[in-house]
Formats: C-alpha cells, sequence, structure tokens
C-alpha cells in the first residue's frame, strides 16, 4: 500500500515539474508575427464573415443565431449571372419562380413563404413592388452589387410583419473619396451653346 503511494506521489511530483516546461512549449508553439496573425484572421473572416443584416449589427454569421447565406464578390463575379434572380436560385432554402425571361416578373420564396412575405433591402433601403407587393428582383442586374447576405427564416421582429420569409440584402460597392461609384459610370451630356 505505501509503494503505491510512493508511485503515485513520485508521478505527481515529475508532472508538476514538467508542467511549466510544457507551457513554455505550447506558448512559443502558438506565437504569431503579425503577418501571421492577419493572415489567420483573413482565414477565419472568410469562414465566418461578418453580417449586419440577421441583427441589424455587425456580428458573425455564427454569433447571428441567423440561418445565414453571404455571396461575396467572387461569387458573383464567378458565376456570372444574367439576373439576380438566377444568382438567388442556387442558394439554400430559396426558391425562384419566372414569368419569362429577363424584364418578366420573378417572384422570390424564403423558405416557402410568399414573396410578399419576404424582404428585399438595397444597401439598407427596404424595395417593394406598389402593385405587385413583392420586390421587382426581374429588373436587378447582378453586376451593380458585390455582396448579399440571405437570412432566412422569420425577422419580423426587426424588419415588420412582412419580413416572415426572411430577408436579402444586397451591398453596392463603395464610392471613391469624392462620393463618386465606379460601378456605375454616367454618361456626360454635352452643353448646347445658347444663340
Amino acid at each position: 500500500m505505501n509503494h503505491r503511494f510512493h508511485t503515485t506521489a513520485k508521478r505527481a511530483a515529475l508532472s508538476m515539474a514538467a508542467l511549466p516546461l510544457a507551457i513554455s512549449f505550447s506558448a512559443h508553439s502558438y506565437a504569431q508575427t503579425p503577418a501571421q496573425y492577419a493572415e489567420a484572421t483573413t482565414e477565419l473572416a472568410a469562414l465566418d464573415p461578418i453580417v449586419v443584416t440577421a441583427a441589424l449589427a455587425p456580428r458573425t454569421a455564427n454569433e447571428s443565431l441567423s440561418s445565414v447565406s453571404v455571396l461575396e464578390e467572387s461569387t458573383f463575379r464567378r458565376q456570372d449571372p444574367t439576373s439576380l434572380t438566377d444568382l438567388l436560385r442556387g442558394q439554400p432554402g430559396v426558391d425562384v419562380t419566372s414569368n419569362g425571361s429577363f424584364g418578366k416578373s420573378s417572384s422570390v420564396y424564403l423558405r416557402g413563404a410568399p414573396s410578399d412575405a419576404s424582404v428585399l433591402m438595397i444597401d439598407g433601403i427596404r424595395l417593394r413592388s406598389a402593385t405587385a407587393g413583392g420586390a421587382a428582383f426581374q429588373y436587378l442586374d447582378p453586376r451593380m452589387f458585390d455582396r448579399a447576405e440571405i437570412v432566412r427564416g422569420p425577422r419580423g421582429s426587426l424588419y415588420g410583419a412582412d419580413a416572415v420569409g426572411g430577408v436579402i440584402q444586397l451591398f453596392t460597392p463603395e464610392g471613391d473619396e469624392e462620393g463618386r461609384n465606379q460601378a456605375f459610370q454616367w454618361a456626360a451630356v454635352p452643353s448646347i451653346p445658347s444663340g
């Protein structure tokens, strides 16, 4: 019995003696240079993007506790859709119907809710049709946007009773320091000399 106690005590003493060495080794192995830290942060942001639509505040997709899909600019460019409904068609929980080709009325259903029970926002501004009830997805060119957030599920407490199916928010590229957006190039109208 006494022999067993001494063996256990020796193991405990040896473990306690090795603990500072193990801690210093593990701390040294996790030390990162600023470049390594920036790279790890970028990778983490790609895995868990920041969303604002789900909670009306910047949160990671996991912190928002909502079913969220984020479409980045690379997805827009890689798929090169002809309409916004083509881009939304492949997303989970999203069904799209259209009554013809480009320009014909299209409906987007989030989680099976009617199209007028889903909210479409562009840069935080709600878009709705005055006649059809739902948003006019058919007229939106996907080249105008560089990011989309799709929040599936009821968001009535944040966006009102018409957000039962969910919310789709589209983001346009930011402008330069003078407020001009490079994605939209307006043609200059030459002035006509008077007289």
